[in-house]
């Protein structure tokens, strides 16, 4: 925690932001669990939307909220996904 010019102590932590808080990138990649590249990619597909201020990107709260509820998959998807047989030459054996 970071003590605020008032004295107050700012919580630093990896707690859930109040809402209007902006997130850096490698704060959004450490909570998902992947690294900064795949955030950024996520960012260029238009996957997660950021915002940019001065050069420096920032992700909302709410955007990654709606970002990770929007990928959510259910068991059927995933066991059809990974059923399904990959594309490209097949293996030696």
């Amino acid at each position: 925690m970071k003590a605020n010019g008032d004295g107050a102590r700012a919580n630093t932590q990896g707690t859930a932001p109040a809402a209007g808080q902006f997130l850096t990138v490698k704060e959004v990649a450490a909570r998902l669990r992947v690294s900064e590249f795949t955030t950024r990619r996520w960012i260029w597909d238009h996957k997660l939307k950021a915002h940019l201020f001065g050069n420096r990107v920032r992700i909302a709260a709410q955007d990654l909220a709606e970002f990770i509820s929007g990928n959510v998959w259910s068991e059927a998807a995933c066991l059809e996904r990974t059923a399904r047989p990959r594309a490209g030459r097949p293996r030696r054996v």
